[in-house]
């Protein structure tokens, strides 16, 4: 409930430990007001959730969707 009172969109239970859904805005604020409230965080980082999914099913499609994660993450690494 303190998550939600400090403004998360949603919270899903896992066995472990909750995911807590903000929007960006958001996120600092939330965060910040459970860790006054004493909650410890495995981690707290914005993510970007897909808004839609695509199965890939042709093989050059997926050599292009691969290279494409490859360059991505290689951008990612250099910068």
């Amino acid at each position: 409930m303190a998550a939600i009172e400090a403004g998360a969109e949603d919270i899903a239970v896992e066995e472990t430990h909750f995911e807590i859904y903000t929007e960006i805005a958001d996120f600092a604020s939330v965060r910040d007001a459970l860790a006054g409230e004493g909650f410890e965080f495995s981690m707290a980082e914005l993510r970007y959730l897909p808004q839609t999914m695509t199965e890939l099913t042709k093989e050059e499609d997926l050599k292009s969707m691969n290279k494409l994660v490859d360059l991505l993450e290689e951008n990612f690494v250099l910068n």
